[in-house]
């Protein structure tokens, strides 16, 4: 336990030196959300991650309902206009140097077409 902010608050410090797996921090993601769907929080959070070396991502809604994918995820004000930009330009095994190519193309798309999205 530390000290929190000069306050006596006991706030657990784990010793243990063990990562979380993208599964369990969605799942745990998902619980937190949940606990809080009386006055939820207003965040759409996505969890990615590697698996035993597989690529894992998992978007969630306000209470926490989990959206896993094997291909991309989109989540936030903009996320109707990214999707329609990257089914059209995703595909399996792109080099890093594409696939940033394409997620510039759907924020610029989903921009222009989202006026509440900002720039």
């Amino acid at each position: 336990y530390v000290e929190n902010n000069g306050n006596a608050l006991p706030v657990p410090v784990s010793s243990s030196s063990r990562r979380i797996s993208p599964r369990s921090m969605a799942a745990l993601t998902s619980h937190i959300l949940y606990s809080r769907r009386q006055s939820p929080y207003y965040v759409e959070p996505i969890v990615a991650g590697l698996e035993r070396g597989c690529p894992f991502l998992c978007s969630h809604d306000l209470i926490g309902a989990q959206s896993k994918s094997d291909s991309f995820v989109c989540s936030g004000a903009a996320s109707k206009s990214l999707y329609g930009t990257a089914q059209a330009f995703w595909h399996p095994n792109m080099q890093p140097d594409e696939l940033a190519r394409v997620c510039g193309r759907a924020f610029l798309s989903a921009l222009e077409r989202d006026c509440l999205s900002g720039y």
